[in-house]
């Protein structure tokens, strides 16, 4: 009995993997048990969603729990909203993205522009994804490529992550921008399939090199960023750039152009095992 109570007091004592004893504290055994009881109500939840799913698309009776858990999150675990949000996905992107990819002769003209850049992963393996923002002309693009593009390059970062990962990581590189290269439509596109289509898909978005011409526009497109998002954007001062971008990117993984060692690859000649996706996968490559 009084043993008992010293364990209450003071935690359990447990064995690690080479026999050392380890206490774990009342603390730590709450931890462990709400994170075990998310993760079995999680999983409830994924399994009432996909009823309401198969419902209304039967077609969507194989998608995985990842894809079917990525919106559930999206949409604060309420399985009616991510039903309807993924729901409404699919039957975008079955219009949208009849292949399940998009071709690169339909977004030739943003493509020759070679702004977006993918080569590398974080230190946790994440992709990432570069953007020359200065490269982007908004009053020559037009915007039903833009988009078409978009889609592109999403599914494409998509497609580099290793087998497990969920998430990708964005640079965006604002050096140089000038007044044609400010889009607050196109902007406010990329952000709307980012949170519509590509839910949890956000690791960080890192603006760097960041003009002052630059806030005004921002001014237009950020009410339209949702909280969760607008938390993942990180604006990066000059003095700290390497130092920054090196807490999530070790070197040999960074850009040359940003003090790293690896050279840049645009997005079109950036090989990837995983593309382009086969149509069955259409709705899970978002």
């Amino acid at each position: 009995m009084d043993e008992d109570m010293d364990s209450k007091k003071n935690g359990d004592s447990r064995r690690s993997s080479n026999g050392t004893a380890h206490q774990v504290s009342d603390a730590e055994s709450d931890e462990q048990y709400e994170a075990q009881f998310e993760t079995l109500e999680e999983e409830r939840l994924v399994k009432l969603m996909r009823a309401s799913v198969v419902k209304l698309e039967p077609e969507l009776k194989d998608v995985d729990d990842a894809t079917l858990r990525r919106f559930l999150r999206a949409r604060q675990k309420k399985v009616d909203k991510a039903t309807k949000m993924f729901v409404d996905h699919f039957r975008w992107r079955r219009t949208f993205v009849p292949l399940g990819y998009i071709p690169e002769e339909e977004v030739q003209n943003e493509l020759d522009a070679e702004k977006v850049f993918l080569q590398g992963n974080d230190k946790a393996g994440r992709p990432i994804g570069l953007i020359i923002a200065a490269k982007h002309d908004a009053y020559k693009r037009n915007l039903n490529e833009f988009k078409r593009y978009c889609v592109y390059n999403f599914d494409k970062c998509v497609a580099s992550m290793a087998p497990g990962e969920e998430k990708f990581t964005i640079i965006v590189d604002l050096q140089g921008l000038g007044y044609k290269n400010l889009d607050p439509r196109g902007w406010t596109c990329i952000f709307d399939f980012l949170q519509g289509h590509y839910p949890e898909r956000i690791r960080r978005i890192f603006m760097i090199h960041v003009p002052y011409i630059f806030y005004g526009a921002w001014k237009l497109v950020s009410p339209f960023i949702d909280k969760v998002t607008r938390d993942k954007i990180v604006f990066v001062g000059d003095k700290v750039l390497l130092e920054t971008l090196l807490e999530e990117i070790d070197v040999d993984q960074l850009p040359k152009v940003y003090g790293g060692r690896k050279e840049l690859v645009p997005i079109q000649f950036a090989v990837t095992p995983n593309w382009p996706p086969k149509h069955m996968e259409a709705s899970q490559t978002s």
